[in-house]
Parts: structure tokens; sequence; C-alpha cells
């Protein structure tokens, strides 16, 4: 047998599961070990990782219910996942040959990821082991109840088994828990996903403003300040070079807010304090208009930028300000939910859509602008850029590398004093106030679609190519699948029909078999028992013609005993109309011809004669010999009537024998008693046959034997009753064999006989 672990999680004990990924991740949290069924679908964990699911996908579990049934060990989710995925086996090994505890450190050694199973020829139970990158665990179903065993004691156990075991290998791939669709889990993975896109084009634009990026080293977030609130960043020209311009990659510093305007003095808010990502982006958008004063503004575009570091983060799309780019200010496209900001602070906030574009005009002096150089050259449709909340999955939510640039360039006013300063742009800067009574102009303009990066786009082709292909195979198997239906089809209407032929064949056969049984049984006419059938039944001994080969002829040596054979025949008389009667369903004659009475009758007269003359014991079984040619007919449960003298009375009785043979006067020649079962002939029935025998010979002088006949073999204490009877004496001169005396002439033959495999054996006398 072998034991499914799959089929044991009902068994399990069950413990609270809210439902649906949160109730997941509690479980997760609880570092729970075991399976949670929904539906037809069973999810297993171990320690609070999703190891594999049956039946299904994760998603079967997003908002439906379901159980959570606790393993009994932590080894028994890993074995149902291992034994439903396992379809290899990698190598059979015997017991006595290579013992488990040495496949044990092979596979260690190995870092080996599947299962050993012991069940062949064991008959105490399932024997597994179960591994994971060489690390084991052991669990066994022992006994007819399949009580559970574990760790060394399962281990132990099972090396010390005699069977054949398997090695299975088996890949596990933890599943994670998908996130609820929060916005705080969606901003942080905006933040997370398109950071390493930002990364890879910071220096494409190394000669656009700075002004826009955030640093990982600012935490200390402006609480005074809202999200809509017009920020003074009076530090602009203090940010100096160095790598603290940006977080580590997917760090959250790296993901920070870009939409709260806070007072830079070193500090700025990390995108896990906000509450609605969401909102605040837009907020962030809608309010580029409002009014922004700078004491410090970089008029040296070259010491802005030529220390620029790359950086990871993924910000959200905001409109450049007025004091960086001057020159490259372009329309961008936004694709986010174009919900209000939290705090409405600018009039033209709430004409503004998600999807319009927007400008501001250049306010920085000519020398600001020439400044600038390249960074307002490259204000092509490349910064256009169109925002969206990444995907989950980090593959689907890269940026191209022109938008990623882009987004360097329209982020302002998010970062606080660098620790770093530049000297020489504090030498440089000019101030340049932007005042709250200046609206910023906006243009109408029509956002430039985004061109698709040619890496994505051949990605896609390929991708687009590979499905044709899968979809060209799997239309061909459905092809062969169609075709190998239709031979299915045509097998199995040929294999209806000639089942349809064999039953009415076998129908008519039955029929025929019926009708022949009926032909065969004998009509309903009279049903005898055993013994009844013998009680009525007589045999007679005659002769096709007397004028030809007689056993009294073959007695005196004048016959052949094939001439005899020929002419002798053994007819049956019944007290009963023979020719309609059944014995127990058996036709009568066969009845007869198969009884053991009628085959001892048919062997006295067909056989005895010879054995006893062909052998020279014609002498020695004189009586006897000389009265088989007087048999004339044979009784079957016969009765003789005696007179005998007993205790000086005369008494008158009848003696009940199996077969009497008589002769044509009827005067008994011979009688028999026949013991025909598998038990052997006992001391108690020589005793009767004897003593029953001697009243016979004592009443009539034509008494020539008595036989014993048994269907088996005759016990020692028979054999000695026997003996004791035919016995004569120590002075006897008596050459007859087997004969008891009744008088100084006259007795008869004692012979026992045994008859097995259709034939007699004349056990004594031995002739």
């Amino acid at each position: 047998m072998s034991t499914q672990t799959v089929e044991l999680v009902s068994e399990w004990d069950s413990v609270p599961f809210d439902g649906g990924y949160e109730g997941l991740r509690t479980l997760a949290d609880q570092e729970f070990s075991g399976a949670v069924v929904t539906g037809p679908t069973r999810l297993f964990m171990l320690n609070g990782t999703v190891v594999g699911i049956l039946d299904g996908d994760i998603e079967a579990f997003e908002s439906g219910s379901g159980t959570a049934r606790e393993a009994p060990h932590e080894a028994l989710p890993l074995l149902a996942v291992m034994q439903a995925s396992a379809d290899e086996v990698r190598a059979k090994y015997y017991t006595q040959e290579t013992p488990i505890s040495e496949v044990d450190r092979t596979l260690a050694d190995g870092n080996f990821t599947g299962f050993v199973e012991l069940s062949e020829n064991v008959l105490s139970g399932d024997y597994y082991l179960v591994y994971h990158q060489g690390r084991s665990m052991s669990v066994a179903w022992v006994g007819s109840a399949e009580r559970l065993i574990t760790d060394d004691e399962a281990f132990e156990q099972a090396d010390g088994e005699v069977g054949i075991y398997e090695v299975k290998p088996a890949e596990i791939s933890p599943i994670e828990i998908p996130a609820p669709s929060t916005g705080s889990d969606t901003a942080d993975a905006a933040g997370g996903v398109a950071a390493s896109d930002i990364a890879d084009d910071a220096t494409a634009t190394d000669e656009g403003p700075v002004d826009a990026e955030p640093t990982a080293e600012t935490d200390a977030p402006d609480s005074d300040r809202g999200a809509g609130e017009p920020d003074t960043d009076e530090s602009a020209v203090d940010r100096g070079p160095g790598p603290a311009a940006g977080g580590p990659p997917g760090s959250k510093a790296a993901g920070a807010n870009q939409g709260a305007a806070a007072n830079r003095t070193g500090a700025v808010e990390s995108s896990d304090e906000e509450t609605e990502p969401e909102h605040s982006q837009q907020s962030q958008q809608s309010q580029q208009g409002q009014p922004r004063t700078r004491d410090d503004v970089s008029e040296t575009a070259d010491a802005d930028t030529s220390e620029r570091t790359p950086e990871t983060d993924h910000r959200p799309s905001e409109p450049p300000s007025t004091e960086s780019v001057a020159s490259s200010a372009s329309p961008r496209q936004r694709t986010s939910d174009p919900e209000p900001a939290r705090e409405p602070d600018s009039e033209q906030r709430a004409n503004r859509s998600a999807g319009e574009p927007q400008t501001q005009p250049e306010t920085t002096s000519s020398n600001g602008a020439s400044q600038g150089g390249d960074g307002a050259a490259v204000a092509t449709t490349a910064d256009l850029e169109t925002r969206s909340i990444p995907s989950l999955d980090p593959d689907r939510s890269t940026n191209s590398p022109d938008t990623s640039a882009a987004s360097d360039d329209v982020v302002t006013g998010s970062t606080g004093d660098r620790p770093q300063q530049t000297p020489s742009a504090d030498a440089q800067s000019q101030p340049t106030t932007t005042t709250a009574e200046q609206p910023p102009a906006q243009t109408s303009e029509e956002p430039v679609p985004q061109s698709p990066a040619p890496d994505a786009v051949a990605d896609l082709e390929a991708e687009l190519d590979g499905k044709e292909a899968e979809i060209s195979r799997l239309q061909s198997e459905i092809d062969d699948l169609q075709a190998t239906n239709e031979d299915l089809r045509a097998e199995r209407d040929r294999l209806q029909s000639e089942l349809e032929e064999a039953r009415a064949e076998i129908e008519r056969l039955e029929d025929g078999l019926a009708e022949a049984r009926r032909d065969d049984t004998p009509s309903v006419g009279t049903r005898l028992s055993v013994p009844e059938a013998i009680d009525g039944t007589n045999l007679f001994v005659r002769y096709h013609s007397k004028g030809e080969a007689t056993l009294a002829e073959a007695h005196d040596g004048n016959a052949d005993p094939t001439q005899v054979e020929e002419n002798l025949r053994l007819e049956y008389h019944t007290q009963f109309d023979a020719t309609d009667a059944s014995v127990d369903g058996t036709e009568f004659e066969t009845f007869l011809q198969d009884s053991l009475h009628y085959r001892f009758v048919e062997w006295l007269i067909r056989n005895l004669l010879y054995e006893i003359r062909d052998t020279g014991h014609a002498s020695a079984m004189q009586v006897l010999y000389d009265a088989l040619p007087e048999i004339d007919r044979a009784e079957l449960n016969g009765k003789v009537t005696v007179t005998y003298v007993e205790d000086g009375q005369e008494h008158r009785s009848q003696e009940q024998f199996d077969v009497v043979v008589r002769d044509r006067m009827g005067n008994p020649l011979l009688v028999a008693n026949i013991n025909d079962s598998r038990q052997p002939a006992t001391e108690g029935q020589m005793t009767d046959i004897v003593r029953n025998a001697e009243r016979v010979g004592n009443a009539s002088d034509s008494l020539a034997a008595a036989f014993l006949v048994t269907s088996s073999f005759f016990e020692p204490e028979a054999l000695e009753t026997a003996e004791e009877a035919t016995s004569s004496g120590l002075f006897s001169r008596d050459k007859r064999k087997s004969f008891v005396n009744l008088s100084r002439k006259d007795g008869y033959h004692l012979c026992l006989l045994e008859a097995r495999n259709q034939e007699f054996h004349l056990a004594v006398p031995e002739l």
C-alpha cells in the first residue's frame, strides 16, 4: 500500500480561519503548518509559507471562506504537495542491500529536495523521509490502525525495516499571498517597483535641474504643512553632490512621497508615513500653479547636475517648478486616479483634470536659462510621461529609459538641505522670487503619445510569436485527438456490435442447454431417496445363452473368461417403476450402476472366480470357489430368517445385511456388509458381521462366505477381530484360508474387501 497524505487532511484538527487573503496572512503570521480547504482547492502551508496549492490557485482564496486544518506534524503539508507533484522515480533500492541511513546521508549532502517512500513489500506500514534542500523530516503510518509516528522514531523504524523504497525528486515553489488592494499598499509597490527605472536614466539627464530629486537621507517630515500648501525652498542651492542624493534601491526613502511640500530644512516626508498616496500625488500636480517663493535658486546648472548620482527611486509625477525647468517645461500626461487633493489650495486645481497637460512660464533669468544648457534641450516628446499605479509584478512596472529620464526632471521642492553644499552654487545663485499674486500660466497642449521601449516591443513580439506557436501546437494536438476520438468511436461501435452478437450467441446456447437438460432430466415420476432405491432393488445373474460359456464351465476350466464375460449379464428388478424414477435428482439406472452395492455384486460374478483360480487357491478357498457358479440373484439390503439357540433357548430372528447372495432355491450363499464412507471399518462392524454370519451359518449349511466391504481401510482392531474369528487353534490341520469353523466340517470364509478407485482388492485372505 501507499499512503496518500492529501487523503488524510480531513482527519486533521481544524483551527479558526477568517477567509480571504487576510485570513491566509493571519495564518502566516501564526507560522501555521497545515492545509486550508475551500471547495476542491487545497492550500498547504509550512511554518506560515504557502508551499503548494492542489486543484486550483491562490485566487480561489481571495474572497472565499474555507476550513483550516492543522497538520499533526510539519512534514505532512510538504509531503502532500510532493506526492501530488512527483511523477519521477529517481532510484529504487532494497533495504538489505542499501540501507536507508546510507541513502539519507547522500541525499542530505546533495541538498536533495523530494521524498523517500518505503512501502513496497512492507507489512508494518508506510514510511516517508521528506527532504527540502538536504534537510529531512521523517513520518510513518504503522499498524492496521495506521498510527502516525514521526522524527527519530519513524526514521529508526524505517531504517530497520525490510522492503523496497523509492527516491522521488520534487520541486517546491513557495507561493506569495497577494496583498489586499488598498491605497497604501499600492503606493509602496509603486515606489519600489519603478525605482530601478529612474536609476537607469539618472545619468542621461545630468544637465537637467536637480531640484526635483528626493533623497533617502531626509527622513524627518515637516508635519506642519499640508500637501496643498505653497512651500518655500530656501536652500535649493545648498544641495551638494555625492551618493547621499538618493536612497538605496527599493527603499522607502527612494520612493518617498513627492507631493507633501514642506519647509525643506533637511527633512522630507517618506512614503510610508502617508496615508493616501494617490490623493497626495494628485494634490502635488494640481497645486503646481500655486506661487512658490525661493530665496536661493541655483543659476548654475553645471554645479547642480554634474555631481548627480543615479537614484533608483520611483516618485509620483509632479510638474516642474518655474525655477528649475524654465526652458524644458512640457505637458505631462497623468493616468492615475483623478481624485481631488485632500487640501485644495489653488484656484486652478478645480479646473485641471488628471489627463490635462500643464506648463509653467519661464520666470528665471536668461542667465539661468543659458546655464541650464542641455537641460532645456532634453524637453522633447520623451519627456511626456504616462503615470499609473504600477503593477505588483515588478516586471510589468518597468518604465522606459526616456520616461525615467523625464521623471527626474519633473519633481521639484521635494528635498531639504543636502548633507553637502556646493560653494560655487551659492556664489552663482541669484534670488528669483515667484509671488503668490502671480498665477502660473497654463497652456492647453495636446499630449504627445509615449513611444514604447524597443526592448519591450521586442519582448512582446517574442511573447506573441511564442503564444502563436503554442496555439498552433495545441491546435495540432486537438486535431490529432479528434482523429483518435473518431477511431475510438469506430472501435467502440465495432466492439459493441460484437458484444451484441456474443450476447445473442450466449442466449441461444443457454436456451439449447436448457432444452437439452429438459430432455435428459427424467419426467416427473417416482422420486426416491438412496435407502428407498436400494431396499426396493434386486440383482439377477443371467446369460444371453445358457448354451454358451457360463460360470459353471469356467469353474470346471472349460470356458474362456472372455466368452463368459460376453455371455454374462447382470439385470435388476425393482419394486417400483424404474423408467421414470430418480434418486436425489439422478436417473435411477445411473445411480444404481454407480452404487457400491451393484459394483460389489458385479465383481463377485465377473472377477472373483478367476482371481481364486489363477492364484492357485481354489482348494484353500474351496467352499467359496464352489459357491460362485451357483449364484442366481442378490438382494440389496436383504434379510435372512434364522433360528438359533442361545442360553438354552431357541430364538428366531431376521439378520440384516447390505447384500445377500442366494442360489436359485433362495438359500443364502454369501452375505456382505458395506462401509461406504471415508471412515475406516471399525472393530464393531467386524464383530457384527462375524456374529450375524455365524447365526446364518448355523441355521443354513449353504453359507459359503461373509464379506465386509469398505471404501477406505480396516482399523487394526478390526483385523485382530477377524484373525481371532478365523483361528482354528494350535492343533488345527485345516488348510482353508480365513475360514470360520462352525462345526467340525462346516463353516464359511471371512473376507475383507477394500473398494478404491473403482476397483476391489481382497485384503483378507491374501491371494
